[in-house]
Formats: C-alpha cells, structure tokens, sequence
C-alpha cells in the first residue's frame, strides 16, 4: 500500500470515527506499512492485525482499542502514542520507540512517575529520552543513569529501581 492509498484510508476512518457519511473503518490487517507516516493519525479501533508497520512513525497516533495482534512493530516510532485498550498479542516490538506512549496495560505498561513516566515491556524500559534493555537498566552504575540527564536522574533512579524491580518480578 502506498502513502497515498494509505492516507485515503485514514481519512475515511477519521470519518467514520466522527460518524460522518461516507466513513469507512479501516482495515488494514496485514497491510505492507513498512515505513509508512503515521504520525498524530487518529487510528481508534483500526483493524492492523498482522500488518507490517517496520519503521513506521506511529508518533502521537491515537491507537485506541486498535487491533495490532501479529503486527511487525519492530523499530516502530510510538513515541507519544496512545495505545489504550490497544490488542498487542503477538505482535513484534523489538525497537519501537516506546518513550512517553500510553500503554495498554498488557503489553505496555505505563507506571506514571514525577518527573518521568515509565514504559515497559517485557524486555525494554522507557524512562524520558532513554529506552534501553531491562537487564542494562539493572546494571546501569550510578554514573551511567547521572549521565543521561543531570535534572534528577539520579534520585528517581534511585528511588524506583528497587519499586520496578519489584512490580516486575511479580508481573513475570
């Protein structure tokens, strides 16, 4: 599918979502969006189910109730993403820019923390502007999490890292 065909699509779900005449749901299961410019779409409840979304920017999309099993996340840019209620069984999020997106609870978790939010998933943690494996964040000196922002990193670190290795080894 190209940008073209794929933005038509868009706007018939904006106004199907909006209940206008005219209005389509879109169904993009298995669509080839590699790469595609997603970027502030309102995708609430789009059919995405085993598409290919490699690189694509999902960034500020609203991907409500959307249907993403099987889909190819990987490397996508969620940043800022909502993905409430949002079906993620199954799909492939190696390298998705989880930061400042709204998880669905399953998935993506999303614990909010003064200053910083926190997104997780089973083997990434995003904290602000850093994302990087679980096990890195655990043995990250204190030196290293200083380095990635001198407003405090420190301290929230030191205060939730104990409470997310918590809530996590009793989520897994």
């Amino acid at each position: 599918m190209n940008q073209q065909e794929l933005d038509e699509a868009v706007r018939l779900h904006a106004r199907w979502l909006a209940g206008a005449q005219g209005g389509k749901r879109a169904n993009l299961s298995g669509a080839d969006l590699n790469g595609a410019d997603l970027n502030g779409a309102s995708l609430q409840g789009v059919y995405l189910d085993g598409a290919a979304l490699h690189l694509a920017d999902l960034c500020g999309a609203n991907l409500t109730g959307a249907d993403l099993k099987r889909a190819y996340l990987n490397g996508a840019k969620l940043r800022g993403a909502n993905l409430i209620g949002a079906n993620l069984c199954g799909a492939n999020l190696i390298g998705a820019d989880l930061r400042q997106c709204i998880g669905n609870g399953r998935e993506i978790k999303t614990i909010q923390a003064e200053p910083w939010d926190i997104i997780y998933t089973a083997d990434q943690i995003a904290i602000e502007r850093q994302q990087h494996a679980i096990s890195d964040w655990w043995a990250f000196t204190d030196e290293q999490i200083k380095a990635m922002d001198d407003g405090g990193a420190l301290e929230f670190w030191r205060k939730w890292k104990p409470i997310l290795q918590a809530i996590m080894g009793v989520m897994r």
